[in-house]
């Protein structure tokens, strides 16, 4: 069974979103450890939960924010926060920390990301493995394209790892040499460890 994040939210962002299996997860897996259908499960199924750290981003087209200044999107998220979540200045600096190291549109594409989809795919991770008949791999990816164009803008960024960006490779990164993207050997090798990966996932 695979849980994916993809859904596009009223400004056209990327929200989290559990795919529910019609046959192996039935129910909500937040509660599967205690689903009734576990009974006719014989051996273990394996759960792959999976996202990426800029899932916000599709493709790099379709920013409802874009930041170029750090004192500019922090001063927004502080915004956002305090008066979304009513915290307080100092609870807002312990958020923004670990970010502030990033250039801006990435401060804000990964902290929304983590909001979104990292952190509630984590809490999920917890919940399925109190389950005694599944077995659950966390894949999270920060590596991204080695070359990325902006079409709307024509701004190049650097690796920003977009919502989609697992399945291109996966699938041997058609959509990306069809709109003349070059695929290069860092983005090759990460198709690799990528398949490598779900091939011991799969085998265990």
């Amino acid at each position: 069974a695979v849980v994916s994040t993809q859904s596009t939210g009223t400004v056209g962002e990327q929200l989290g979103l559990v795919m529910v299996d019609p046959v192996v997860v039935t129910s909500s897996p937040a509660h599967i450890s205690s689903a009734k259908h576990l009974k006719k499960i014989r051996g273990r199924v394996r759960v792959m939960l999976s996202n990426l750290a800029h899932e916000t981003v599709f493709d790099l087209t379709n920013r409802k924010y874009s930041f170029t200044n750090k004192t500019v999107v922090v001063d927004h998220i502080r915004s956002l926060t305090g008066s979304t979540f009513n915290l307080t200045e100092d609870q807002i600096t312990d958020l923004l920390t670990p970010y502030l190291h990033l250039p801006p549109q990435k401060i804000w594409d990964t902290l929304v990301s983590d909001m979104r989809a990292t952190c509630p795919l984590n809490s999920l991770a917890e919940e399925i493995s109190a389950s005694e008949k599944h077995d659950v791999y966390r894949v999270y990816t920060t590596t991204g394209p080695s070359w990325s164009r902006d079409t709307t803008s024509d701004t190049i960024f650097d690796s920003t790892v977009y919502h989609g960006w697992d399945t291109e490779a996966l699938f041997g990164f058609r959509a990306r040499i069809a709109t003349g993207l070059p695929v290069t050997e860092s983005d090759l090798r990460y198709r690799r460890t990528l398949v490598n990966a779900l091939k011991k996932i799969h085998r265990r």
